[in-house]
């Protein structure tokens, strides 16, 4: 599994995440979690499988990295 998802992208999913939390607690419509918690464990993991799908790599190259 190599890591496919960058800091800003990974930032970015985290607040979508939270601010969908917030409005699940909010209103009480829970099946926000679902796709909420689908971002932060791709952005904790650092990887996405939809972007290996297609091809995406928002992560720079790092010096040691191998592919």
């Amino acid at each position: 599994m190599n890591k496919n998802v960058g800091a800003i992208d990974g930032v970015i999913r985290i607040l979508i995440f939270m601010i969908g939390m917030i409005y699940a607690i909010l209103t009480g419509a829970w099946y926000w979690m679902l796709p909420g918690t689908i971002l932060l464990v791709t952005a904790l993991a650092q990887w996405c499988p939809l972007y290996e799908v297609i091809g995406m790599r928002t992560l720079k190259n790092e010096p040691n990295h191998q592919q």
